[in-house]
Formats: C-alpha cells, sequence, structure tokens
C-alpha cells in the first residue's frame, strides 16, 4: 500500500507536514515557512527523519515539470 501526498505549486511545506499529520501520517519534509515542497526536495530534502527515511528526493514517486522552454514533463524515477 502506497501513501501519497501530492504538493501544489504555492504549498509550503508546512502545509505538506499538516496534510499529512490529518491523515494519521508522517511526511519528510521541512519546517522553514518559505520553503516550498519543489525547492526542498530537488535540493535534495534532508530533515529530522532522514536517517531512517532516506532524504525526500528519494521518496518521490513522480513530478509534473515545466522546462525553461515552457514543456511540461511528467517525469518519475523509473522512467514511467
Amino acid at each position: 500500500m502506497i501513501n501519497l501526498i501530492s504538493a501544489t505549486s504555492g504549498q509550503n511545506c508546512i502545509m505538506s507536514l499538516l496534510q499529512a499529520e490529518e491523515n494519521g501520517y508522517l511526511a519528510v519534509g521541512g519546517y522553514c515557512p518559505s520553503v516550498k515542497p519543489g525547492g526542498f526536495t530537488l535540493g535534495g530534502g534532508q530533515s529530522i527523519f532522514s536517517r531512517r527515511w532516506g532524504y525526500a528526493v528519494d521518496n518521490v514517486l513522480s513530478m509534473s515539470l515545466v522546462t525553461p522552454s515552457g514543456a511540461l514533463l511528467d517525469v518519475s524515477p523509473d522512467g514511467k
């Protein structure tokens, strides 16, 4: 069973952590109110839970990205 948290543009990490907590889960995330999940994750995503659960980037299943040229890409670690 896989449980997911979906983060959107403009959502900060604290909002994601609260979303997880409300559903009885723990999220690997940062607590700085100005950091967004995309930046936290693409920067590696080190948290106090990293030793046990890995970095945030290790837990990404897929991501939608916009390239500098404006193309929308759906990417995942397995390339699907």
